[in-house]
């Protein structure tokens, strides 16, 4: 483990030493982070923009966490830099336009947007993982995709450390894929154009949804939720595909 790294004050707040990522993934496994940062919502984006020029200044890697449901950390940890992302977690409404902090909870999204009265991301709850997970791997289930919703991201180029905004265009996503996975980005907050709808409506998909989820065992055990990726041309789930080849 690399722990001679040496941090600025205005940093030393944010960092722990040889952090377990057992701590910080769903499948409860992975060895130590060398660097592990995990700044509030209040002083996330400042936070990370101090954080990222100190990396890029020093030659150092960064990964950046969401809610740690699509990865495996092996034994032997993460070097460098992990920068979590799921103290920015928040959200604020204007009309029918919902801002998520990309820390935010995929299933604590959903809530907000029933409080709301506001739908189209019903389908997201009981979802494992943080709206910039979302956002980044284009999620999709109950034949929703999160790209079917989303209207601007802002976001800060990890090359450049400029931050820009993002306005959506359908020809840059696709079955699970985003504009997102081919550069390097940090995704801070995410606009959803939703639709006006009644509270108990809402409610009713939310709990099939979630109810669904725990009849296939989601929370039985450490999980990602389900794992497989579909080929929609070939007309079947691959986990049906799987079960059927015995």
């Amino acid at each position: 483990m690399n722990t001679n790294f040496i941090l600025p004050d205005e940093l030393k707040q944010f960092a722990r030493y040889n952090e377990p990522m057992a701590r910080h993934t769903t499948f409860k496994v992975g060895g130590a982070a060398d660097i592990y940062f995990k700044p509030e919502a209040v002083d996330f984006p400042d936070a990370a923009s101090k954080i990222l020029n100190y990396a890029k200044q020093h030659d150092i890697p960064v990964f950046i966490l969401g809610g740690g449901a699509n990865i495996v950390v092996s034994d032997s940890g993460i070097r460098g830099i992990v920068l979590d992302t799921s103290g920015y977690s928040g959200a604020y409404v204007m009309e029918t336009v919902l801002t998520l902090h990309s820390g935010t909870l995929s299933d604590t999204a959903a809530a907000y947007a029933k409080d709301a009265s506001l739908t189209g991301l019903e389908f997201l709850s009981g979802l494992p993982g943080t709206i910039g997970g979302a956002v980044f791997m284009n999620a999709r289930c109950f034949e929703h995709s999160i790209s079917d919703v989303i209207f601007e991201v802002d976001y800060i180029d990890l090359d450049t450390l400029r931050r820009i905004k993002y306005s959506h265009n359908a020809a840059g996503w696709d079955y699970k894929k985003s504009p997102f996975q081919k550069g390097s980005q940090l995704i801070l907050d995410v606009r959803f154009k939703l639709k006006n709808g009644s509270k108990p409506d809402i409610e009713k998909p939310m709990h099939k949804y979630k109810t669904e989820r725990e009849q296939k065992g989601h929370f039985r055990y450490p999980s990602a939720g389900s794992v497989f990726k579909n080929n929609h041309a070939f007309g079947k789930p691959t986990g049906k595909i799987i079960e059927e080849l015995g």
